[in-house]
């Protein structure tokens, strides 16, 4: 049954992030599987709106470490990622390029890319903006590995040199709270400040399309005060 369970989610991929799901008994395992004496990250994890934003040090899509803090002075998105999540593959170009592993993107959903273009007004392929893509979840609800950082880049076509980052999550990063940022995407400001946070399928305290990606097109031009607030829009 287990198994079978497993297979369904991964198969399906639109129904792995439900809310109900989170109540599944094996679902709820696999979370609440990460033991405290596994290796533990040099960050603090999960990120806290309005404070610096975990400094990740973990593999890249190229097999190296790759440290945010390096990209300290530019406009960060950082998109939490489970690899089954029908959302996050929209969001990365599913549509435009199929799914990963035989997930189905979420029908209607565009890219941020696109979503990018036509509410921040500004083309999210611009190089001196870094566009990160943190793994927390492999096909299988464990930890990802690099080779799944590897074959989501290759997928998505993500090149490393032109900042987009697709990072390794570490075993001691899953739990409830990553599992309830997935999918949205958070903007870390130029002073590595996460002042905007529209991560989670609800009850996000920013909207990606009204908030974070109009803020991310202001801190790009250098139009915004990094550390003003976004008044909550009732949806």
């Amino acid at each position: 049954m287990k198994s079978f369970l497993l297979a369904s989610i991964v198969v399906s991929g639109t129904v792995l992030f439900a809310h109900h799901l989170r109540d599944e008994p094996f679902v709820a395992e696999v979370i609440d599987s990460i033991r405290p004496d596994q290796p533990r990250p040099d960050f603090v994890w999960p990120p806290k709106l309005d404070e610096p934003y975990p400094d990740l040090n973990l593999v890249d899509q190229t097999g190296n470490l790759t440290r945010l803090s390096d990209f300290k002075g530019q406009v960060i998105l950082v998109e939490p990622i489970g690899l089954p999540c029908a959302a996050c593959q929209a969001f990365c170009g599913g549509h435009q390029v199929g799914g990963f592993r035989g997930v189905e993107p979420q029908p209607g959903l565009p890219s941020i890319k696109e979503s990018a273009r036509l509410y921040g007004k500004f083309d999210l392929s611009d190089e001196r903006i870094v566009k990160v893509y943190l793994l927390l979840y492999g096909m299988d609800m464990r930890a990802p590995t690099p080779s799944d950082a590897r074959a989501w880049a290759d997928h998505f076509g993500m090149d490393r040199s032109k900042n987009e980052i697709v990072l390794t999550g570490l075993p001691s990063m899953m739990g409830d709270q990553s599992f309830a940022m997935i999918p949205g995407v958070h903007l870390v400001d130029r002073n590595f400040i996460l002042c905007v946070d529209s991560a989670g399928r609800s009850d996000q305290t920013h909207d990606l399309y009204r908030d974070l990606l109009p803020r991310a097109r202001a801190l790009h031009d250098g139009s915004s005060n990094p550390h003003r607030r976004f008044v909550v829009v009732d949806k």
